[in-house]
């Protein structure tokens, strides 16, 4: 099996004055079923005019830097103006493969933004360790096989932090 794994802040509907929803979400896809994902995933990029190889986020706002290091920053606006029609089809296709979507999502103890500053490395620690305890579970069936990688796109405020 293949966790893969990200995190995003969110606004909540509380009126925090910084982002008071934390969300860790993945997916888990039997290893042989990831080449034809990646294959079935260039298929739709090119299909919208887009590089094959062009990296997409959930985020689309998020992706100047990776677009920059694969020199397709001139993509950033087609995928912006395709960016609902991207999204239906690569989760289309993502379910399609097999593969088994979960999510840890915590909503902050308050509205306060030097609260918030303060907690947010222990909510990301809390709801990292929520769901990887789930996916951990769901791996030690049978189904899951003998080796499981983990990737994940961790926070870049956290790396020197925690590692």
């Amino acid at each position: 099996m293949e966790p893969v794994c990200d995190n995003s802040e969110l606004n909540g509907i509380w009126g925090a004055e910084a982002p008071d929803v934390l969300v860790i979400g993945g997916y888990l896809i039997e290893r042989d079923k990831v080449p034809p994902l990646f294959e079935q995933l260039q298929h739709i990029k090119a299909a919208n005019g887009l590089d094959p190889h062009c990296p997409v986020k959930w985020n689309f706002k998020d992706l100047d830097r990776p677009l920059a290091a694969h020199d397709l920053l001139h993509q950033k606006e087609m995928l912006r103006s395709k960016s609902n029609v991207l999204r239906t089809q690569l989760l289309s296709a993502l379910i399609t493969s097999g593969a088994t979507l979960f999510t840890s999502a915590i909503r902050a103890h308050s509205n306060k933004k030097q609260v918030l500053g303060r907690t947010r490395e222990d909510l990301v620690g809390y709801s990292f360790g929520n769901l990887l305890m789930r996916a951990g579970l769901y791996c030690s069936e049978e189904r899951a096989g003998r080796r499981v990688d983990i990737l994940l796109d961790w926070p870049e405020k956290m790396i020197g932090d925690r590692l």
